[in-house]
């Protein structure tokens, strides 16, 4: 009898080749997702954690650096004249729109005191001085700048009265041909105009927006009392106008018995006293009693006498000097 004899055959092994294909796949996927979560433990801090420290050597907050560009150092003022207050600052991380800006004026008392007159914040503010019924009123404005990490600086400026002695007139150095005139223009809480112009020989000014305008004559405090009245009707809402004289091209002439005789230009406030002074003071002939001021006046000479030794000690007033003046100081008699 014939045996049936079963042949098995074996097939292609298409499992075991498809399983050991497939292996490296798994283990690149692996790898991916275990290098990806990795990544993102790395960069995310954990839920809740403390920031990190700075690194070493990072560079910290630095304090604003702040100014007052208005009024300036040593500048006067006339009682009741408003006197815009405008400062700036800068700040290596925050923008000027993110700083805070806080005024302060303090009165000067003449015991050493001070009195606070005005506390403000803002970029800009006015201030309206008073002679505060003192001989010579002072006011010391202060400006500190924070910025958004309380960061702070202070700037300031001391200005006093600009009251001088009265020339024959009854007021201060009226403006002539020559003047060298700067005229800032505030309204809206910033710097609208700001120019400087010389007078002409026909004793105008030519102002933007203004055009010309007669000022010979004229203080220059007045002077800016006429451009804001201008300015309000025509132009801008409640503008500050801040005039300053920069030079007096007219001179006055010292001679006699001072260290540096010679020309030199008229200052506002000069007097017979500091025009001496700016010539180099007195030589050790100088005769203080008889000092000499010879002063032309609608083509009329005149003399005023002088006695600087009672000046100096505050029991004569000094002399307010005009365009022209001649001032001598005799040799001392022995």
């Amino acid at each position: 009898m014939r045996r049936n004899r079963t042949v098995t055959r074996n097939a292609p092994s298409t499992h075991i080749t498809g399983e050991l294909t497939m292996q490296p796949s798994l283990r690149h996927v692996r790898t991916a997702i275990s290098s990806f979560a990795l990544a993102i433990l790395t960069v995310l801090p954990a839920w809740g954690a403390t920031p990190a420290k700075p690194k070493a050597g990072a560079k910290p907050n630095q304090a604003p650096v702040a100014s007052i560009t208005s009024p300036r150092e040593g500048a006067t003022f006339i009682g009741g004249a408003v006197i815009p207050l405008v400062g700036t600052a800068t700040d290596d991380r925050d923008a000027e729109s993110k700083l805070i800006y806080q005024w302060d004026v303090d009165a000067l008392l003449p015991d050493g005191g001070r009195a606070r007159v005005l506390s403000f914040k803002g970029r800009t503010a006015t201030f309206a001085p008073r002679d505060e019924g003192l001989r010579d009123p002072a006011y010391e404005v202060r400006l500190v700048v924070s910025d958004t990490k309380l960061a702070r600086d202070t700037a300031q400026v001391t200005i006093r009265s600009g009251k001088v002695p009265a020339t024959e007139e009854g007021g201060a150095i009226p403006l002539g041909p020559g003047d060298v005139v700067s005229v800032e223009v505030y309204a809206g809480g910033e710097k609208q105009e700001d120019f400087t112009v010389e007078v002409s020989r026909a004793g105008t000014l030519t102002c933007p927006l203004v055009g010309e305008i007669p000022v010979a004559g004229t203080s220059a405090f007045e002077l800016g009392s006429r451009l804001r009245a201008i300015l309000a009707r025509d132009f801008f809402v409640d503008p500050q106008v801040l005039v300053t004289v920069k030079e007096y091209p007219r001179k006055i002439f010292v001679s006699g018995e001072v260290r540096n005789p010679g020309a030199y230009s008229l200052q506002e406030g000069l007097t017979v006293m500091s025009a001496c002074t700016i010539a180099g003071g007195f030589t050790d002939y100088a005769a203080l009693n008889r000092v000499r001021v010879m002063r032309s006046e609608k083509g009329t000479s005149r003399t005023i006498e002088v006695d600087l030794a009672k000046v100096r000690r505050g029991k004569a007033p000094d002399v307010a000097i005009m365009a022209g003046d001649r001032i001598d100081v005799p040799h001392r008699r022995y």
